[in-house]
């Protein structure tokens, strides 16, 4: 891919881009180009998924970059790497909603990690229109989060915050739950919302109404 820095910021910005905006899209360009990934349980020589397999230090793209213009006409050549790019030709990805992404700012480091790590997990139908899912709090997920608490209430804390800022962001979650809850002597995050189909067709405003009937039977 071979596209001007302007075209690349008017596609994330929504406008023309500033000054500002070449100096930073320049600078995430040489940090993405710098970002090195340990995939768990991916074989990225062969594209599959393999049990205790773990890929190391595979970069992301690599880039090449001309002389900055201040008019953003500057063409930097974007290579994907190899691995990533069968990995999207044979749809082995996560599609998200970019304005939500883009709604979670610095303050919502692990609400949007969490976010994104829901949207990558198989979802399981709980009824007729809608699905859950349910992650158990621990090492693991704690780990695939980044997370680094020395305490395990301290993290399901750090965890139920997050859940709350996705609700408020996310209109698709603030339909449905999003929360750590206690299962037995154990903890897990456990989430419900309307499936893709009735998501897609429904509008926003109807299922917010829904949910207010729900949750005001239910005493909430």
């Amino acid at each position: 891919m071979r596209p001007t820095l302007y075209e690349i910021g008017s596609a994330l910005y929504d406008k023309a881009p500033s000054g500002e905006n070449y100096r930073d899209l320049r600078d995430a360009l040489d940090r993405l180009a710098a970002v090195q990934v340990t995939i768990d349980g991916y074989d990225v020589e062969t594209g599959t998924f393999r049990d205790n397999w773990i890929a190391k230090d595979e970069k992301l793209v690599h880039l090449g970059r001309p002389k900055s213009t201040p008019t953003g006409l500057d063409r930097p050549s974007i290579r994907l790497a190899e691995w990533l790019r069968d990995a999207l030709a044979d749809e082995k990805v996560v599609r998200v909603h970019w304005k939500t992404l883009r709604a979670f700012d610095e303050r919502h480091k692990l609400a949007k990690r969490l976010w994104l790590y829901l949207a990558a997990e198989r979802w399981k139908k709980t009824g007729r229109e809608t699905e859950g899912v349910w992650i158990t709090c621990g090492d693991r997920i704690e780990a695939a989060l980044g997370m680094d608490y020395d305490r395990a209430r301290d993290a399901r804390a750090a965890l139920k915050r997050a859940c709350h800022t996705i609700r408020v962001i996310d209109p698709r979650y603030s339909a449905g739950e999003l929360d750590v809850i206690k299962v037995g002597s154990s903890y897990r995050i456990q989430g419900s919302r309307p499936n893709w189909e009735t998501w897609k067709v429904g509008s926003q405003e109807q299922l917010q109404i829904r949910d207010q009937i729900r949750r005001s039977i239910r005493g909430d």
